[in-house]
């Protein structure tokens, strides 16, 4: 079994079409999991590797993602990521906007780099 240590390799692994399929196909055969659900677990996995080592973002992960991947182990699998992050309740609309810019920026980035939905 492979370890990815960076986001680069999870990027190159994703990027191998036909390795990436198989070891979809495997999971999904061992756990009986829908193979595009995988897939967007894994993608959500690498937005949270991203996010952890390329950026100096003062996010708070929450919600069921947070304690499947964290705490509960491989039991469930997630299709989004929550997160929220500190600003001031008298914030203006325009400053919550330009708050989260940057963040929108990475997901966009790493999204715009991939084909996703291999199984649709």
């Amino acid at each position: 079994m492979t370890t990815f240590t960076t986001i680069d390799e999870l990027i190159d692994f994703y990027n191998q079409k036909n390795n990436f399929l198989s070891a979809v196909e495997y999971t999904a055969g061992l756990t009986g999991f829908n193979p595009t659900l995988i897939e967007k677990d894994y993608l959500c996995s690498l937005v949270l590797m991203y996010l952890y080592q390329e950026r100096d973002f003062e996010l708070t992960f929450k919600g069921g993602t947070l304690l499947a991947k964290v705490y509960a182990g491989f039991y469930r699998l997630s299709e989004d990521l929550d997160f929220s992050f500190s600003i001031s309740p008298e914030a203006k609309r325009k400053e919550r906007s330009n708050k989260i810019k940057p963040y929108k920026s990475v997901v966009n980035d790493i999204s715009n780099q991939q084909t996703i939905n291999r199984y649709e």
